[in-house]
């Protein structure tokens, strides 16, 4: 299966009444709204995670709306994990001993992680029911280079394929100051504060882009 689209197939099964146990169903239910979290892995393995993700969603343990799925590569060395945040704070699946701690414990275990990997991929499955961003993320020619750090206002530069990309960090938001490129499109785009907000200059090859 493709797994850009299992997402899809799995709503399709709960939508033609996929029987669920009620324990599980409410693992991530609150008085019948489904809670916000966001499940990374950083692996190099991106297939296998993908199928355990795919598991995990089929069987209800993350709820069944809303679901999105993103995969993105990532440039250097990187130390490989799960991250797990519900609600706005990490959960240490790994002292805890109900349903989704227990899923998420094999999926780390059948991955070998924590280790350290040489270009790995950012699988993440996530539901959002808030709109401010919580991360925003730098990518060039496809790969994910930079984590922007909110609390480090000020600007920074990247080299991209015809020059300089200069982005500058505020309390109100992300944007592109200047730029060596002809048009200079992206720093007319309006600074990003939302999830979903994104900035791209074509010529630099560099994306921003908000969760």
């Amino acid at each position: 299966m493709d797994r850009r689209n299992f997402l899809k197939t799995s709503s399709k099964l709960v939508a033609a009444g996929a029987l669920l146990p009620s324990a599980v169903k409410a693992v991530f239910s609150k008085s019948g709204t489904e809670e916000s979290f966001s499940l990374e892995v950083i692996t190099d393995n991106a297939d296998k995670a993908s199928a355990m993700l795919e598991a995990l969603a089929k069987n209800g343990n993350l709820g069944t709306t809303d679901l999105k799925f993103t995969e993105y590569p990532i440039a250097g060395d990187v130390v490989g994990d799960i991250v797990f945040v519900k609600n706005g704070r990490l959960f240490d699946f790994t002292n805890s001993s109900d349903a989704i701690s227990l899923g998420l414990k094999e999926v780390r275990k059948s991955l070998n992680l924590p280790a350290l990997i040489s270009n790995p991929v950012r699988v993440r499955l996530y539901r959002k029911t808030y709109q401010d961003m919580s991360k925003v993320f730098v990518m060039r020619k496809g790969e994910i280079i930079k984590q922007v750090d909110f609390n480090s206002y000020g600007a920074f530069s990247l080299n991209g394929k015809s020059g300089l990309t200069k982005i500058d960090v505020s309390v109100s938001g992300i944007r592109v100051l200047d730029s060596e490129c002809r048009h200079k499109i992206c720093r007319q785009m309006k600074t990003i504060s939302k999830s979903g907000d994104f900035i791209t200059c074509i010529p630099n090859e560099i994306h921003i882009f908000a969760e």
